[in-house]
């Protein structure tokens, strides 16, 4: 039986912030494909098209659940409307959408009142001054192009999904909802372990004067923590959360303590204005000699690739499918996941806390280097982070890929300083400890792991290779992460940090050859799949240097055929013949 947060509420999208009153939107909703981009000539967003689809929110129309699926069908631009029914007057309405692909034109009653651009993050605005007692249009404008240079991750720009990239996601892909707030009321806030005992609580307030802040802080239903910050302390803005020491209970994979915090606004009268329930929970990172520990355990890290794709829904998952993948890759041995490419919803992550489960954040790539990237890249990299702050299952960020959008960074002075200013405002940004990898696979500049990635098929083709070339690493002298590229860009050099290989394996069946791809030669059936896999992490094993990997992966996706499980998830491999290949591992 799972053990939830007193944030937790079913049904309600993004339990590490909770507040009562709030409604969502998900259901169906008109949709409209504007082919020839004329939408905003013709005024969609004063009369919407009579000839409209119906289209069910949050899935893209490119999937089945969406009751449009249109996969081989791209359109720019497209459109969304809703009715919205108020039948009384808030101080603020905020209209929240956790996922919306690419840029988003926010048109309440006809007006344009906000514009946000990213497709991995989340916005939100209020709606309040623009609508009124009784019936009200909401309408989405969504462009959504195929841009080479667009923070896309793996979805293709191509009109058939090729290599290792899949149909693209456009438009709402995650929650909508609405809450109904006071004017003064909590806008944000961030928990950042400072030490074992004490945790930093950073906040912002819509407003200043005369309130004050109550925090309280529960392990286990009883409170370990109370403070009220009265109107001359709540402008400092942070606050320090000290526990006793038969207080602090840290969280692991082994050990998911999780603390309650609720957060209550109160005017000068002790009145409530706001209140918000959300969770932390105490986890310090650390490196040295060339080890990771958490919470000053050494730690392995064994990790699986996670698209994070389904068949119906694609981009969409439910809490349900959330649950099962996380306690799937659990049984089969691995400790966390890298997922690949794409900014779950907060549902995913809470249960990685909830279930004690290490996560690799990672920002889905550019494929193509341009100013754009510069920008998009420093925007979109930290909204992506600032929303997923609080989770202790959150351990490492990655920045880069595979050099893709930065395809010269092994010689270009430019994108390597892109790829060091962005390591840099990670650090700078994330809790203390928190791991940052300027490019995983190759031709890294500045970062916490050497990361490599490596489809070599034998033993010999992993052991042999880098027992010479992490000699070469050592001694900084230049050095292959696999055949084809060097471990680090021109002008870096190792420093002691701890190596791990985090993309081998991608084994397929050859009975799969005419449904899709893997990595290398296919095996004919289980035997001789748990044969290779065992010979590639007995490699690992046997270099002692390596404290980690990330195979690849967890299940197919489209033409992609190397996952432990296909598309629906069901197994192709025996869990227990994983577990005691991970269980090497300790």
């Amino acid at each position: 039986m799972i053990k939830h947060t007193l944030s937790y509420h079913k049904g309600h999208p993004n339990p590490s912030f909770f507040r009562k009153y709030y409604e969502l939107l998900n259901g169906e909703w008109d949709f409209y494909f504007d082919k020839d981009n004329t939408g905003l000539i013709k005024g969609y967003q004063y009369n919407f098209p009579i000839d409209h689809l119906k289209i069910k929110v949050p899935y893209p129309y490119q999937t089945k659940n969406s009751g449009i699926n249109k996969p081989d069908f791209h359109c720019d631009t497209i459109w969304y409307h809703k009715n919205i029914e108020v039948h009384e007057k808030s101080d603020v309405l905020k209209l929240i959408f956790l996922g919306v692909d690419y840029e988003t034109f926010v048109y309440v009653n006809s007006k344009l009142i906000y514009t946000h651009q990213g497709g991995y993050d989340s916005f939100n605005v209020d709606i309040a001054p623009f609508i009124h007692i009784g019936t009200n249009n909401l309408t989405l404008r969504v462009v959504d192009k195929m841009n080479i240079d667009q923070i896309r991750g793996k979805q293709r720009w191509k009109d058939k999904s090729f290599e290792c990239f899949y149909t693209e996601v456009s438009g709402i892909y995650k929650d909508v909802y609405l809450e109904k707030i006071n004017a003064k009321n909590i806008l944000d806030f961030k928990l950042k372990n400072l030490n074992f005992n004490e945790t930093l609580l950073s906040y912002h307030l819509s407003n200043y004067n005369d309130i004050q802040l109550k925090i309280e802080i529960l392990f286990e239903n009883c409170k370990v923590f109370e403070k009220i910050l009265d109107n001359t302390k709540v402008k400092n803005n942070n606050v320090i959360i000290k526990l006793d020491d038969k207080n602090v209970h840290l969280w692991s994979v082994d050990n998911h303590n999780l603390y309650d915090v609720k957060l209550t606004l109160l005017d000068n009268k002790n009145n409530v204005l706001d209140e918000v329930l959300a969770y932390f929970g105490i986890n310090i990172i650390s490196t040295k000699n060339k080890h990771i520990y958490l919470n000053n355990k050494d730690t392995y890290f064994k990790l699986i690739l996670d698209q994070g794709y389904y068949k119906d829904t694609f981009y969409t998952g439910s809490e349900k499918e959330f649950i099962d993948d996380i306690k799937l890759m659990k049984e089969m041995g691995f400790n966390g996941c890298r997922k690949h490419q794409k900014i779950e919803s907060p549902l995913f992550y809470y249960y990685a806390d909830i279930l004690g489960y290490l996560l690799w954040q990672e920002l889905p790539s550019p494929h193509a280097y341009s100013y754009n990237v510069d920008v998009s890249t420093n925007l979109e990299l930290f909204n992506q982070i600032n929303d997923h702050y609080n989770h202790p299952s959150i351990v490492t960020y990655v920045i880069f890929n595979e050099s893709w959008g930065v395809q010269e960074i092994y010689k270009d002075q430019h994108e390597q300083e892109l790829s060091v200013n962005l390591y840099n405002k990670v650090k700078e940004t994330v809790p203390n400890g928190r791991l940052v990898i300027s490019n995983d696979g190759w031709e890294h500049t500045k970062s916490d792991i050497i990361s490599l990635h490596n489809y070599g098929e034998t033993y010999d083709s992993i052991y042999t290779f880098y027992k010479q070339e992490l000699q070469k690493m050592f001694n900084k002298n230049e050095s292959k992460a696999n055949l084809e590229r060097y471990v680090f860009a021109k002008n870096y050099t190792y420093n002691g940090e701890p190596i791990m290989l985090t993309e081998f394996g991608g084994i397929a069946y050859s009975k799969d050859k005419d449904k899709g791809w893997g990595y290398g030669n296919s095996v004919k059936g289980e035997k001789e799949y748990i044969e290779k896999l065992t010979n590639l992490l007995k490699a690992l094993k046997d270099i002692k240097e390596f404290r980690g990997y990330c195979l690849t992966q967890l299940s197919d996706v489209e033409i992609e055929v190397n996952g432990l499980v296909n598309f629906n998830r069901d197994l192709k491999v025996n869990i227990e013949d994983i577990k005691k290949l991970n269980d090497m591992f300790e």
